[in-house]
């Protein structure tokens, strides 16, 4: 695993970033039920989000997380430059961290600024590349 960047490096709008971390909640009480989401609310809940408890947090980290090893097959990452749902230095320190620890990773970065949206820039690579594995070449 990689480490989440310090602090936030793209302002997200409130309502945009509301709808995403209530799918990322859904989807986490639903693979781990037996974190108490239903709990935040109460002093409780918020004793278990707080950063400095970590419990919540330390759980969400490694639910979320991306190995940064033990693929057995070469990985293809394509992104854009202006992604505000996945920050560049994130994907960089996944690279880094996958490549250090061996991983074959092909990496492209867009610059469209279309953003999360513009993953169809480098659908022709994804595609040569998964064909080319898929071959085995």
């Amino acid at each position: 695993m990689f480490p989440p960047p310090p602090s936030p490096l793209v302002r997200i709008s409130r309502p945009d970033l509301e709808t995403y971390v209530g799918y990322v909640l859904a989807g986490f009480r639903s693979a781990r039920p037996d974190c108490p989401l239903d709990s935040c609310p109460t002093p409780e809940g918020r004793r278990i989000v707080d950063p400095e408890e970590g419990a919540l947090i330390a759980a969400l980290q490694a639910h979320l997380g991306v190995p940064a090893d033990g693929y057995d097959a070469s990985v293809f990452i394509c992104r854009q430059e202006f992604d505000v749902v996945s920050p560049k230095p994130s994907t960089d320190g996944l690279v880094d961290a996958a490549r250090a620890n061996g991983m074959d990773i092909h990496y492209r970065v867009d610059h469209d600024p279309a953003g999360h949206v513009g993953w169809t820039d480098g659908l022709p690579d994804a595609v040569a590349f998964a064909t080319a594995a898929v071959a085995g070449q």
